[in-house]
């Protein structure tokens, strides 16, 4: 799929080029010999067919293979309609093992109907409101909203910088996966709000957003209760105290404690 919107970026091409760490992080893929043995089985399946780089430091080539329908041209003669329906009732109800079975895989649509009917019109399963501006209505909308934000803030760019900026849509679409949306806008909102105080404490956005290996926890985002130490330094009237993601500083600060 990631594959797919790249082709489109780049017009339809028959042939693209795809960094295979810009692939590895528009898929979703953490190693990269899995990713290439993810592009060999593609390419075997009849898929894509690509072209290793000449070196390292030279992309790749990708083209897909068009998928067309092939439509019989067989003549098979048609059967005869019934004259009524054919109806053959069963010798026994169903019942013990084999009734469980046929109504154990309804019963999660039955119990979740609402949140499905919802989910097919487009529509947020559940109202999400916050006054971070990450968004208000459809989780795409806000998450759209929320890449859109964090990117700015690290002066981030789709077109100038599309490998971090798609690394943050990762990020952001990870988090809403996990139901982690609400936290990461108060946390970024916090966050933001200490920038504007103290300008100069060192941050990137590799930092912010941690690493997928990890779930994302490993981030500065999530790092400490950003809401709580903006709250703090408010009211003792002072700017918060500066931070910086170095080792040293991380060490000095356990040896102090």
């Amino acid at each position: 799929m990631f594959f797919i919107n790249q082709n489109n970026r780049n017009g339809w091409a028959e042939w693209f080029k795809c960094p295979y760490d810009l692939g590895m992080a528009g898929a979703g893929i953490g190693s990269k010999s899995t990713y290439y043995k993810t592009l060999n089985d593609l390419q075997n399946w009849g898929l894509l067919k690509y072209q290793p780089g000449a070196n390292e430091h030279k992309a790749p080539l990708i083209s897909l293979v068009k998928l067309e329908v092939q439509k019989c041209t067989s003549t098979v003669p048609q059967c005869e309609p019934l004259p009524e329906p054919l109806v053959i009732p069963l010798p026994e109800p169903l019942v013990g093992r084999d009734k469980n079975l046929l109504t154990s895989n309804i019963k999660p649509i039955i119990d979740n109907i609402d949140k499905i009917l919802l989910l097919l019109k487009n529509e947020g399963i559940e109202g999400i409101t916050d006054p971070t501006q990450l968004g208000e209505s459809k989780n795409t909308e806000r998450c759209n909203k929320a890449i859109k934000l964090i990117s700015e803030f690290f002066n981030l760019s789709e077109v100038r910088t599309p490998r971090p900026y798609m690394q943050v849509g990762t990020f952001v679409r990870y988090l809403e996966s996990k139901g982690k949306m609400d936290e990461l806008a108060e946390q970024f909102t916090a966050y933001r709000n200490i920038k504007e105080k103290e300008p100069k404490f060192k941050h990137n956005f590799r930092n912010y957003i941690g690493t997928p290996e990890k779930s994302y926890e490993d981030g500065a985002w999530c790092e400490k209760d950003w809401v709580k130490t903006l709250n703090e330094s408010e009211t003792k009237g002072e700017a918060p105290t500066r931070l910086s993601y170095s080792i040293a500083d991380k060490l000095a600060r356990i040896n102090t404690t």
